[in-house]
């Protein structure tokens, strides 16, 4: 069985740099930002596929795995379309890793990437791998109820923002109502929660052999509150006036009461 991680390492590798050929076509190393979420979706499906067991219970998590990363894929495609053009993050690798910008978006951006996908989803592949009773554990209905407040932070947040941002009134201000309240970061707080349901459902498989799938929760946690999410967004605001004050009275991360 544990052969079936090996092979599940040279699926993901082989659909990343087939998107890397596809992003130096193009010449738009952002194409690896819609590769990511459908590259959930190809790991939670091949592993399904390895292990023969298209039980309900090992359905579930693939489900809302994909659920999750389509919805992902579509609001940065949209997203990226919108634009016209490369995401600036990537215009600005390829001017700091000239004379070989290709070479050095292979291994920083899509391997890395690969290799990123590969751990967030170590949870669900050892899930679909090693579990075998055939019915839901009571641990994954607490695990699906985690994941559905996951995903409504992420969904809600996100439709909060994005009506925010479509009223003109609003340009220049931060956004305080709703979600935003109660996090600064909502939509990031709801992608981590979902994986720690996910987790949720691995939790009972081979315990504790199963606490080496926390890896996928503290991973994405970690990333996203210490690496790539919270931190940049912090950075792009600092020393915003209107920002400074909404940090004085609303929690970072996990949802709070708002401070007076």
């Amino acid at each position: 069985m544990w052969l079936n991680f090996l092979w599940l390492g040279l699926v993901i590798l082989t659909y990343m740099i087939i998107m890397y050929f596809v992003a130096v076509k193009k010449v738009d190393f952002s194409i690896v930002d819609v590769a990511y979420g459908i590259g959930f979706i190809l790991l939670s499906l091949s592993a399904l596929i390895f292990s023969s067991n298209f039980s309900f219970n090992h359905l579930i998590p693939v489900i809302l795995v994909s659920l999750w990363g389509v919805r992902l894929a579509w609001h940065v495609y949209k997203r990226n379309k919108k634009k016209g053009i490369e995401d600036i993050r990537y215009q600005n690798m390829r001017k700091n890793w000239q004379p070989h910008p290709n070479r050095s978006a292979f291994f920083k951006v899509f391997l890395f990437q690969g290799m990123v996908i590969y751990i967030i989803t170590f949870s669900i592949m050892y899930y679909i791998t090693f579990e075998s009773e055939g019915t839901l554990h009571w641990f994954s209905y607490i695990g699906l109820v985690i994941w559905i407040v996951g995903y409504f932070f992420e969904v809600v947040g996100d439709a909060q923002l994005k009506k925010f941002i479509a009223n003109p009134e609003n340009k220049g201000h931060i956004i305080q109502t709703g979600l935003w309240r109660y996090t600064r970061h909502p939509n990031y707080f709801g992608e981590a929660t979902m994986w720690w349901g996910l987790f949720f459902f691995t939790l009972p498989v081979n315990f504790p052999l199963s606490l080496i799938a926390i890896i996928s929760p503290l991973w994405i946690t970690i990333l996203l509150l210490f690496i790539s999410g919270v931190p940049l967004l912090e950075k792009h605001y600092e020393g915003n006036e209107e920002y400074e004050e909404y940090k004085k009275h609303t929690s970072k991360f996990f949802p709070l009461p708002r401070k007076k």
